[in-house]
């Protein structure tokens, strides 16, 4: 159902209703009734590589912007368009979104953002070096960001970030995985 490029936008079924994008030439983010297969509605986002959120009747997209739906209906509630799906799912907690940009082609540097999950205003922006190629994950007050770097003509370790997710300062960083991280994103399990 997701097309022909598409790696990783797994469907994602809340409350009897399945979300999922296509880039089978529609680039557009599709909802269905889970039990007949019915259309509910689709809206066009751009190219979607990676899973929705769906939070507080609410469908969160990473896409060419940031787009926020309405869960029911399909209606866009606004548009965030300094990040986009190179900073993969958006992460919604505490009434918060948090998503992220590579900063430009020449950059390996990706941009972190919170925004407020109601308006789409920004609250903070944050700089981590290297790419985010994973999804990030909210634990405890923090925002695990993992990264990825391509420059392996060097053996180079990439960091795990932490973020405090009221500041976005930066809490920690953890540099234990050679080269970074691709398409693995943090799981916390009783604080490990």
């Amino acid at each position: 159902v997701t097309g022909e490029q598409h790696e990783f936008p797994t469907p994602v079924v809340v409350d009897g209703i399945v979300y999922y994008p296509s880039d089978h030439g529609t680039d557009s983010l599709y909802a269905l009734d889970a039990l007949t297969g019915e259309l509910l509605w689709s809206y066009r986002v751009g190219v979607t590589d990676d899973a929705v959120t769906v939070k507080d009747d609410r469908v969160y997209v990473a896409s060419d912007s940031i787009w926020c739906l309405d869960a029911q209906t399909g209606e866009r509630l606004w548009s965030f368009g300094d990040a986009n799906g190179s900073g993969s799912t958006p992460v919604v907690t505490n009434g918060k979104v948090f998503c992220a940009r590579r900063e430009n082609e020449e950059s390996e540097a990706t941009m972190v953002f919170s925004l407020d999950a109601l308006s789409g205003e920004m609250i903070w922006e944050t700089e981590v070096d290297f790419m985010s190629f994973s999804c990030m994950t909210s634990w405890n007050g923090l925002l695990l960001i993992p990264t990825w770097g391509a420059d392996k003509c060097e053996f180079r370790f990439r960091p795990l970030y932490a973020l405090d997710c009221e500041s976005g300062d930066i809490v920690w960083t953890n540099n234990s995985s050679p080269y970074g991280y691709w398409d693995s994103s943090p799981v916390i399990d009783n604080g490990n």
